[in-house]
């Protein structure tokens, strides 16, 4: 696989920062300086990435009015963009994900983000995800891969949200077409556009984006979508076996066949084997009542709908899709795309852990959103080099986005030789405590993280030794 991604921090800033539009070259400066520190050593705090002037002009870059998200990840999304007009298969993952402070910090603009609760502020993150599928598919999976390694391309789309004070709400007469928190999945799909030939692409969700109006645009906009169903919607054609609802009739259809997983332990439930079986069918959908004007006035969605259990057990996912597979295979495939849309839990789970997001003690909110809008693409990065021990494990350690001076001093605390990428990564996790141990699986975000943290204070203890010529 060709490695469009850059593993140089330096260069990879540049390449996604350096053509912000911020009205002044020394600021879309600033962005990549910022940047490419975060990327170099992610999980710190502003004042920890800089001193003197450095640190007052990144909070003066922060307070600019230019300084949007739209402005500052503009270059990366039309990098992103591009890529998916590529001939091939791109799934779109998609999903929401609230930010948060204690209310008592009295951030200028944040909102109370659940309710009227004062006691925590804070704002939505929709983001959509874009990965781009192997050419394979899913042909050539083990009962322990529950998807197969993608190429994360980055972000198609991001956009922050804060929520109206509930009190605001109540003195106003609320427009019947007014704003609702459903449209940030509709205004997703308007940004991005519509499929081009030549590419496929398919929105990856879970049940928050059980929407009439998505599914709709989703269809108007050519894409494909595997969405898992939240609503047991009613059926255009009323059928006495199922009742005219979506799970029932779904759950009557006899199964295509089954496949073989390995599903790892979950609180309260140890590592197993599951056989699971798959039933489709293709469904017309009634339109919701929004209005009693304009009941039975909206089209149906046209769909198919796939079930996915285990027999004698809890485990079941019922998935909207664009069309029925016609075989077995086809069948494996949207499983194992529907399985890919963990990584933008993943995301998300590095964006606050990993990057810190949710320790900025930043003034006004239009500052947070600006210094998010720089996280969320490092986020990417590193997302990417994780997914790259599963793409391109054999590949060389430097392509894992480690500098020569950090591997070699993983080589000399680990005493082994660091050759490739997944060298790196179980190094790295090594450090954070992972057992290496051969049903451990690959380390995950926190283990990682914890590694690169201990990692960078011994390669700052390497550094002053050089400096200071004392390696007693």
């Amino acid at each position: 696989m060709e490695e469009k991604n850059s593993s140089e921090p330096k260069e990879w800033a540049e390449k996604n920062f350096g053509e912000s539009d911020l009205g002044d070259k020394r600021r879309t400066n600033r962005v990549v300086k910022i940047a490419s520190a975060m990327a170099e050593n992610p999980g710190k705090s502003i004042p920890e990435y800089f001193d003197g002037y450095d640190l007052t002009a990144a909070y003066d870059l922060f307070n600019r009015e230019e300084a949007t998200p739209e402005n500052i990840q503009k270059p990366h999304l039309e990098n992103v963009r591009g890529r998916m007009r590529e001939e091939g298969v791109f799934l779109l993952l998609e999903d929401s994900s609230d930010l948060t402070w204690p209310g008592n910090l009295d951030i200028e603009g944040l909102q109370p983000i659940c309710g009227d609760n004062i006691n925590t502020l804070g704002f939505i993150l929709h983001t959509v995800l874009a990965v781009k599928w192997p050419n394979e598919g899913a042909k050539n999976l083990g009962i322990s891969e529950p998807r197969p390694p993608v190429e994360v391309l980055g972000l198609a789309y991001q956009k922050m949200h804060s929520r109206i004070p509930r009190a605001e709400k109540k003195r106003s007469k609320i427009p019947p077409n007014r704003w609702r928190e459903s449209m940030l999945w509709t205004e997703s799909g308007v940004d991005i556009g519509a499929a081009p030939e030549g590419a496929r692409w398919a929105a990856v969700c879970d049940r928050g984006a059980d929407i009439y109006e998505f599914i709709m645009d989703l269809n108007r906009l050519g894409y494909g979508y595997r969405i898992r169903a939240a609503h047991n919607r009613v059926l255009e054609d009323i059928d006495d076996a199922c009742g005219g609802r979506l799970f029932d009739k779904i759950r009557s259809m006899k199964e295509i066949g089954s496949f073989e997983i390995f599903l790892r332990s979950r609180p309260g439930k140890p590592a197993r084997n599951a056989i699971l079986r798959v039933s489709a069918c293709d469904v017309k959908v009634r339109s919701p009542q929004r209005s009693k004007s304009r009941a039975g006035m909206l089209p149906p969605i046209e769909c198919a709908v796939l079930r996915v259990w285990e027999e004698g057990n809890d485990l079941e996912w019922i998935i909207l899709c664009e069309k029925s597979p016609s075989n077995l295979e086809e069948a494996r495939e949207i499983v194992a795309q529907y399985a890919t849309r963990w990584l933008i839990e993943e995301y998300h789970k590095g964006l606050k852990s990993g990057l810190g997001a949710e320790k900025l003690r930043l003034e006004t909110k239009d500052r947070l959103f600006a210094a998010i809008a720089i996280m969320s693409v490092i986020t990417v990065r590193l997302l990417w080099i994780k997914e790259m021990a599963r793409i391109m494990p054999d590949a060389p350690a430097k392509s894992a986005g480690l500098g020569a001076i950090e591997i070699m001093v993983l080589e000399k605390h680990l005493e082994r030789a660091i050759k490739t990428v997944r060298d790196v990564a179980l190094a790295v996790g090594a450090l954070g405590g992972h057992q290496n141990r051969k049903y451990d699986g690959m380390p995950g975000w926190k283990t990682l993280y914890r590694g690169a943290a201990k990692l960078a204070l011994m390669v700052m203890g390497y550094n002053l030794a050089m400096r200071t010529g004392k390696f007693d």
